[in-house]
């Protein structure tokens, strides 16, 4: 699970695609290898990373202040106690941000459990919602990431229900 904090050092990239240009049509990213399907609310960018044991993929999309980002990471070696992974993962995430974490529950899709949390960069003035689970040998993470005075709670939760995942 080393790379997790790798992909998650992503989100400072990420979240600096807020200042691209706005993108203005719905654009759904489709993947047969990931088995899922999210709507983003612009024009996306998909990258992929290759380690010696998983392969992930990137797809992130920003419109005006808001950045959209969804990822997948095929793991080769096995996943054991995937709550906890995913427990691990929300908090890798939140570390590396230097988030304050709250309104942490319990996320389920696809007849698996993982976790949903709000997270607080107080030195960014920033607000992200963020959802990790792990189905298979899949981890996927998703993020909304705005300016707390732009935080869009209709667009955030649209994007998260545009989520279908497939075991």
């Amino acid at each position: 699970m080393k790379n997790i904090a790798q992909s998650l050092l992503m989100v400072g990239l990420v979240f600096t695609l807020a200042s691209i240009a706005p993108a203005k049509t719905v654009k759904k990213y489709k993947s047969k290898e990931g088995k899922m399907s999210v709507v983003f609310a612009g024009a996306y960018e998909v990258n992929t990373d290759k380690g010696d044991s998983y392969t992930t993929t990137k797809i992130s999309s920003s419109v005006s202040e808001i950045v959209y980002f969804a990822s997948f990471t095929q793991h080769t070696e096995p996943l054991t106690d995937r709550e906890e992974l995913c427990q691990v993962s929300l908090d890798s995430f939140n570390e590396t941000l230097n988030g304050d974490l709250s309104n942490q529950r319990a996320w389920n899709i696809s007849g698996s459990k993982g976790i949903t949390a709000d997270i607080y960069l107080a030195e960014q003035q920033a607000k992200i919602q963020y959802r990790v689970v792990i189905i298979g040998q899949i981890q996927y993470q998703f993020a909304v990431i705005a300016p707390k005075d732009d935080w869009n709670g209709a667009s955030a939760e649209a994007f998260m229900k545009s989520i279908k995942l497939k075991k």
